[in-house]
């Protein structure tokens, strides 16, 4: 969420929320950081990968005034790179009304 939730006049507010991608080992069960990926809205509550691993969606509770549908409430659209160095491309933003707060993808 970072600082989305403030208002805009306020030093903690930033304008863009960002999804964190991490790794997993599953040997040693270390948890490293890969990157940061931001992206415009508030309030992102809740995330999910597809159940191939191809694609992640994250949530945007809602836009920042005057932000147009791209940048507006939704869901976030990520293609997942796959091999030694997983990767998230920003694929666009399905509009939704104002609200989002999880996703659920049917298996």
């Amino acid at each position: 969420m970072r600082g989305t939730a403030f208002p805009p006049g306020s030093a903690r507010f930033h304008r863009d929320a960002s999804v964190t991608l991490l790794s997993f080992d599953p040997a040693t069960g270390a948890i490293a950081r890969l990157a940061d990926y931001p992206f415009e809205g508030s309030l992102p509550e809740g995330g999910a990968f597809d159940r191939t691993g191809d694609h992640f969606l994250a949530t945007v509770f809602q836009g920042h005034d005057g932000a147009g549908p791209e940048a507006g409430p939704g869901l976030e659209v990520f293609r997942v790179a796959k091999g030694d160095r997983p990767a998230l491309k920003r694929l666009g933003r399905v509009p939704l009304p104002h609200g989002v707060h999880h996703v659920d993808l049917a298996q």
